[in-house]
């Protein structure tokens, strides 16, 4: 899992732009959710790593993000 204040903290120390910095920030904080195992449902809670389920990021910009974290 990628810890979403650590991914934003290097981007722009690999080149990207503040107006695609303040895009990626904005698709992963202040997102929530909840999940229901066998029947019961958990509290809500922030997600602060990984990526929102059913999300559209082009497999380009994953490749690019695997990159930077790896690095």
């Amino acid at each position: 899992m990628v810890n979403h204040t650590e991914l934003i903290r290097i981007l722009p120390s690999v080149g990207m732009k503040t107006s695609s910095i303040k895009w990626f920030t904005s698709y992963l904080f202040k997102r929530n959710q909840i999940v229901m195992i066998n029947g019961v449902l958990s509290e809500e809670r922030e997600i602060i790593c990984g990526v929102p389920q059913g999300t559209s990021v082009p497999q380009c910009t994953r490749s690019d993000l695997f990159y930077i974290i790896h690095k």
